[in-house]
C-alpha cells in the first residue's frame, strides 16, 4: 500500500515572521500615504495664501482708485507703479 503523505503545516514562527513582515509594508504604506497627504495640503494652503493675496491686491488697488485723492495717488505710485490721474 501506498503510504499518504501528510502535509506539513507551516510552523507558528513561520507564520509569525509573515505576520510581522505584513505589519510592516503597512505600517510603511501608511507613513508614505501621511506623508503625501501632507506635502498636497501644504500646497493647497500656499496656492490658497497666494491666491488671497492677489484678490487682496488687487482690491486695495481698487480702493485707491476710488478715494483719488492725494494720498491714494501716490501710494498706488509708490507700491503699484500705476500712474492714476485726478479726473
Amino acid at each position: 500500500m501506498a503510504q499518504v503523505k501528510s502535509k506539513k503545516e507551516p510552523s507558528p514562527m513561520k507564520l509569525q515572521n509573515i505576520g510581522l513582515v505584513v505589519l510592516i509594508l503597512i505600517s510603511l504604506a501608511t507613513i508614505a500615504l501621511n506623508i503625501i497627504l501632507v506635502n498636497a495640503v501644504g500646497t493647497i494652503i500656499k496656492l490658497q495664501q497666494a491666491h488671497f493675496n492677489t484678490l487682496y491686491n488687487q482690491t486695495k488697488v481698487l480702493d485707491l482708485k476710488v478715494n483719488n485723492d492725494e494720498s491714494s495717488r501716490k501710494e498706488l505710485k509708490e507700491y503699484y507703479n500705476i500712474d492714476y490721474k485726478k479726473d
